[in-house]
């Protein structure tokens, strides 16, 4: 996996605890991405991953 693969913008911290938290972060979104797309794909659900994604994001607004 590359840092194209998780779309991570540029990184414009200079101290390692700042570079690895900033990358744990993507990398978690990833990962809940990834379970959200294997969830759908489980259940059959007729949502698509754009319009779950917006439910989600909705819910917390």
């Amino acid at each position: 996996m590359s840092k194209t693969d998780l779309r991570i913008r540029p990184i414009y911290h200079r101290l390692r605890n700042r570079i690895e938290a900033h990358i744990c972060i993507y990398f978690t979104a990833y990962c809940i991405y990834k379970e959200l797309v294997w969830v759908l794909y489980a259940e059959k659900s007729t949502l698509s991953l754009k319009k779950a994604s917006e439910l989600i994001y909705n819910m917390y607004k």
